[in-house]
């Protein structure tokens, strides 16, 4: 049930950051309802394939960058199996650690321009120390195993939203709502949609 829960939660709240900051920068949504257009032909009506949501590089890098501004959990939390020592502190087997995601995704450690929503950051592929730095889904032996699924549905839904209907936001000037329990949710985000010539 969690898996279930968490999945389709995360899923709806990510897709609702996408439509926030694609209705913010309408030069990006611009470029990437061309690649969906490219990608994904002119009959509106076929079938999407898995084959041509893995094109969607731009649209991918869309999802990593408003996944990165605001991760659905924005803490993950670790427990070591052995004995550890970190920066001089001793921690005995079996202490929880919290990791702060939405930290890291924002820390100029990390990223240039860190609180900025630039989705061509992602088309580097050789900066390892970003790609490292980016926990949406977790990372090693326990990352999410819906993560594959996730970024398919995530990125499925965009292309039919987008190849089909012109989205804008209702409201471009007031601040990015949400609540947060176990899962950040955007909360209150009006948009206009209507068909596409």
């Amino acid at each position: 049930m969690d898996l279930l829960l968490g999945g389709t939660l995360t899923t709806a709240s990510t897709l609702s950051a996408i439509v926030y900051y694609l209705g913010h920068n309408p030069k990006v949504q611009k470029r990437m309802v061309q690649e969906l257009d490219d990608v994904l032909g002119s009959d509106r009506d076929s079938n999407i394939t898995i084959d041509q949501v893995t094109k969607l590089e731009y649209t991918d890098a869309i999802f990593k960058e408003a996944s990165r501004l605001f991760p659905t959990i924005p803490v993950n939390i670790r427990t070591n199996a052995e004995p550890n020592e970190i920066a001089g502190y001793k921690f005995p087997a079996k202490t929880q650690f919290l990791i702060d995601v939405e930290r890291i995704h924002r820390s100029p450690e990390y990223w240039t321009d860190p609180d900025t929503f630039n989705p061509d950051r992602w088309l580097n592929k050789s900066d390892t120390k970003m790609y490292s730095s980016y926990y949406q889904f977790g990372g090693g032996a326990r990352e999410c195993p819906g993560k594959k699924m996730a970024l398919a549905e995530v990125k499925t839904l965009i292309a039919l939203l987008y190849r089909n209907y012109d989205i804008e936001l209702v409201d471009k000037v007031s601040p990015f709502n949400y609540k947060y329990d176990l899962i950040k949710m955007v909360q209150g985000l009006e948009i206009k949609i209507k068909p596409r010539n």
